[in-house]
């Protein structure tokens, strides 16, 4: 059961320290991916590669399709409508089988930690998507910055990758997913919004960057289970061009990085792990 005493009465209830809890739970909600979204998604990611690429195309999601952090936090049940005024600072995700376009799936999600980073509210959340037989597909722990009437005013300070022996590249352009984000008031993906705290413009989707890291992996590991340990997520941009780097690092272990395609500053990074 959720914590809603702190929450006021109307219709848009932003997440803020003022409205969540330290252990709070939301869910079980039940969703499904329909086969529809499922295509467009698919498409979303083929379109963004400059060169052909080969991606599955036989109805199994993108863990990106089966994260239910979002989809939890904007139920009715938690009450907190559209997700706005949100930017995730890191993310680990361990992936630990398959959904499928159309299947009934179940994820709930429980409020680990609140703190300040650099007087920035600051909340992490845990969230497992479950199949219908109760078996966990996916495990997420994300670390939002909640952003709600809060000063904050970006700074970029970029690392630029120095290249070593990377056995994979591709570069990719960054769409958004969705076309609506200007209707939304207060979202991080709106130019207006995204401006205000600093970014050049609105920030491109996070299941973007979760979609190019498992588009990289090996095709042999993609669906054995694994780990995404992502520490270091800056902005990309609506119409960025980027080179995503790979390598094996063990037989156990890989990097990839997103770089922009202009000076090879670093983007996102990500150690996978596979379990």
């Amino acid at each position: 059961m959720s914590n809603k005493s702190n929450k006021p009465d109307k219709t848009y209830v932003p997440l803020s320290m003022d409205t969540i809890s330290k252990g709070d739970k939301f869910g079980p909600i039940k969703f499904s991916v329909k086969r529809s979204i499922y295509e467009k998604t698919m498409l979303h990611l083929k379109n963004s590669y400059f060169y052909e690429q080969k991606i599955n195309d036989n109805s199994i999601l993108l863990p990106s399709d089966i994260w239910g952090a979002a989809r939890v936090l904007s139920s009715a049940q938690a009450g907190y409508g559209q997700i706005n005024e949100a930017l995730i600072r890191r993310s680990n995700w361990r992936i630990y089988g398959c959904g499928f376009a159309e299947e009934e799936l179940f994820a709930e999600t429980e409020i680990m930690n609140i703190k300040m980073i650099n007087n920035i509210p600051s909340a992490q959340f845990k969230t497992v998507t479950r199949n219908r037989k109760g078996r966990v597909l996916l495990e997420s722990i994300d670390e939002l910055l909640l952003l709600h009437r809060v000063k904050f005013d970006y700074k970029e300070n970029y690392t630029e990758l120095k290249k070593n022996d990377y056995n994979y590249h591709q570069k990719v352009k960054g769409t958004f997913r969705h076309n609506v984000w200007e209707d939304w008031a207060n979202n991080i993906h709106n130019d207006k919004f995204g401006k205000e705290h600093g970014f050049k413009q609105g920030i491109l989707e996070f299941p973007t960057y979760i979609n190019w890291i498992f588009q990289s992996l090996d095709a042999s590991k993609k669906y054995k289970l694994f780990e995404i340990n992502l520490k270091n997520i800056l902005p990309i941009y609506n119409n960025d061009i980027l080179n995503i780097y790979g390598r094996d690092i063990s037989p156990s272990m890989s990097e990839v990085y997103g770089c922009l395609d202009s000076n090879n500053a670093i983007r996102f990074s990500a150690r996978v792990k596979y379990l």
